[in-house]
This record gives C-alpha cells, sequence and structure tokens, in this order.
C-alpha cells in the first residue's frame, strides 16, 4: 500500500492544529509540520500526535516552507493542508484507494469553505491540487498562494491528473473571527504585490490579487488586476480550475463599483462558457434589478432556481439557487403591485434559509397591513413550521 506523508506549515496554530491532525491520524503515514516560529504551544501540540517538527526561519515565502516540507516527506504521495482545515473522516478509505492508482500522478481535492459568522456560518465549495506523487522535481513555486502543479506540468504536460471526489476537506480559515485574528487580507496584499513584481504576467497570481484588492473594497484596483488576468487566458488546462470564478469575480467587482452594465457584459461573457452557472444567473439578476430591467432581472433569478447542483470548478455561493435569488423575485413582484406573488416568494427564502431574517422582515410587513384572511393565516402556519426546523 503506497505510504500517504501529510506535510504542512505553520505558525501559532495552537487553537486548531489538533483537530487538523485528529483527522488524518489514522490515514497518515507519517506527518511533518514546518513551523515558522510559533510562540504558543502549537509545536508541542503536533508532537504529540507524533509529527517530525521541523524549525524553518521565515524568509516571506510559503513556497520555501512548504519545500522544507517536502524535503522531509519520505511517503510515495503527499497530502498537504492547512492547520486551519481538516479532513473528513468517512474520507480516509477513498484516500487509499486513490493513491492506489498507478496512472495518475495527483488529484485535485473537494474543499468545504466554512465562512461568515461562526453562530450561522455558509458553506461554500471549491476544488484545489492538494495530493501529488513525491518526486524530488516537484516543489512549490511562489511566495505567497503557492503552487506545485506548474513543476508537475513543466515535468510532463500531459500528466494525468484526477478529481478525489470522495475526498472531502473543510476549511474554516474564512469565518469572520479567524480573518481579523490574523488580518489575513493585508498580509495577503503585501506578499501579492510582491509577487506581482517578481511575475506580472502569471494570471494565477493576478487572479489572487484581484480577490484580495476585493476583500479590501478596493474594487477600481480589483477590477484592472483581473481584467490583466483574463485577457489571453484560455478555458482549458490547470486554468479551467479558476476561470469560471475569475468571471464571476470580474462581474461582482463591477457590481459592488456599480458599474451595472459592465457587470452584464461579464454575465453574458460568462453564460456562453458556463450555461448552467447559477452565480453568474443571479448576479445578473441584481445587474438588471439595479438598472431597473425588472423583467428580464425576473427571468435571471428564476433561471438560477432552476440549476441543479453546481460543480466543483464553479465554487458556487449558499443561496443563489435559492433564499438569495427568490428573496429578489418578491421585491420585483412588489415593483409591479403584486404583493401576494410577493409574499409567495418571500416564503420561499424563508423556508429554504429560516436564518435568512431580511426576508421574514418582508413577510411580516405584508402581513401585518393586511386583512386577517386564510391565506394570512396559511402563511403564518408557514413561517411556524420554519421556524421549528
Amino acid at each position: 500500500m503506497p505510504a500517504i506523508s501529510l506535510c504542512m506549515i505553520v505558525r501559532d496554530e495552537e487553537k486548531c492544529i489538533a483537530k487538523c491532525l485528529a483527522s488524518v491520524q489514522e490515514v497518515a503515514d507519517e506527518i511533518i509540520v514546518v513551523d515558522t516560529g510559533s510562540k504558543d504551544e502549537t509545536k508541542r501540540i503536533a508532537a504529540g500526535f507524533g509529527a517530525k517538527v521541523i524549525d524553518f526561519i521565515w524568509n516571506g515565502s510559503f513556497a520555501d516552507a512548504r519545500n522544507a516540507s517536502l524535503e522531509a516527506a519520505n511517503g510515495d504521495w503527499v497530502l498537504f493542508l492547512d492547520a486551519d482545515e481538516y479532513l473528513e473522516p468517512s474520507s480516509h478509505e477513498a484516500l487509499r484507494k486513490v493513491v492506489a492508482q498507478a496512472d495518475v500522478e495527483g488529484y485535485y481535492i473537494p474543499i468545504v469553505n466554512i465562512y461568515g459568522n461562526e453562530q450561522q456560518p455558509e458553506q461554500c465549495k471549491d476544488l484545489l491540487f492538494r495530493l501529488f506523487r513525491n518526486r524530488s522535481e516537484y516543489r512549490f513555486r511562489g511566495i505567497i498562494h503557492e503552487q506545485v502543479l506548474t513543476s508537475i506540468l513543466e515535468k510532463d504536460s500531459k500528466a494525468n491528473l484526477a478529481i478525489a471526489h470522495d475526498v472531502i476537506i473543510y476549511h474554516y480559515g474564512y469565518l469572520d473571527s479567524q480573518v481579523q485574528e490574523k488580518d489575513k487580507i493585508n498580509r495577503n496584499l503585501a506578499l501579492l504585490a510582491q509577487q506581482i513584481k517578481d511575475f506580472p504576467e502569471d494570471k494565477y497570481v493576478l487572479y489572487q490579487y484581484g480577490l484580495e484588492l476585493y476583500r479590501a473594497e478596493r474594487y477600481g484596483e480589483s477590477i484592472e488586476m483581473l481584467k490583466k488576468s483574463l485577457a489571453g487566458l484560455k478555458t482549458g488546462g490547470p486554468e479551467s480550475m479558476y476561470f469560471p470564478k475569475l468571471i464571476r469575480l470580474l462581474v461582482m467587482t463591477h457590481y459592488q463599483a456599480r458599474r451595472y452594465e459592465e457587470a452584464v457584459a461579464y454575465v453574458k461573457y460568462g453564460l456562453s462558457i458556463y450555461q448552467d452557472y447559477a452565480d453568474l444567473y443571479h448576479y445578473g439578476g441584481l445587474c438588471f434589478y439595479e438598472l431597473r430591467a425588472y423583467g428580464t432581472s425576473f427571468e435571471y433569478f428564476m433561471k438560477a432556481t432552476t440549476l441543479g447542483e453546481q460543480a466543483y470548478i464553479y465554487g458556487s455561493y449558499p443561496g443563489v439557487r435559492g433564499f438569495r435569488s427568490y428573496y429578489y423575485m418578491g421585491k420585483i413582484c412588489e415593483e409591479f403591485g403584486s404583493e401576494e406573488e410577493a409574499l409567495g416568494h418571500y416564503l420561499a427564502a424563508f423556508r429554504a434559509n429560516p436564518f435568512f431574517t431580511v426576508a421574514l422582515e418582508q413577510i411580516v410587513r405584508i402581513l401585518v397591513k393586511g386583512e386577517e384572511s386564510d391565506d394570512v393565516r396559511i402563511a403564518l402556519a408557514t413561517m411556524c413550521e420554519c421556524c421549528t426546523i
């Protein structure tokens, strides 16, 4: 049976590293933890799980730290995780199966990002390259958002890369408390600005820089970076794993900058490639709503609600096929004076997500000014059912 090395880089992760290591202890044949200067109990906790802990003097490069872990790895395969991630327990058997495949060089693994408020977190699925054969020529590059895939494809441009569908990683580093505590946005912006100077034409780095600028609400700068990333980019190859998210981010950034017509152009461009991308229909609906093209807006939101489960490469946001689109459908119905239809859509939104209180506010507002009737009693009963879910 091929051996698996878990490789990590950490610093001051005493709050979460135990959860990560416990999740892989039964499936990883060895654990390599490269510590870049922890001042808490991180190293002691890692050692308690049998990890080989290596001290690394931080030099500003995540790739160098990752590569230090690879130098110490003895397994046939390398799985890399961050301390704020953990492996789904049911993934162990699937992980053993995929590393037994003789003709695969590496795997993309589904990632479930947990973000927002810890009391009411939301989830967003993604797909990242996290598992590969342990070969001396495979090394990470990039001081931040470091990638190993480039070196693999340079060795063999036709290397067989697959998706480990039944292996799931959960990532909770985007929870509000985690982001604020580590000041990730400013840290990432500084490192990415440095990396852009060294690799001004790297499309992936430009995409990541545009993303961080968006998170920092620097929308104009974000748009320029994202446009540079998109220019000349093709949908095939490794780029296809972030291409749909790049298109959506261009839409979202233009929307936040109130450049709605330009956002619509990117919506239509994206849908010409990804016809079933619910996020683009939802954000297209938002843009048309702001442009007061309510009929078209309604059609876009309606289309979003009819689409099936989204592909991992879309990184689809929660609610775009449900409560978020239903809510705006309700608002549009009110624009045309149809409160009864609006109520139905608000109820659908609230039923899909009882924590989506803005829908509840609209329901109550409509009901309290209406007369007591069977429709009102039915609506109230439906609300009560939702509240007890």
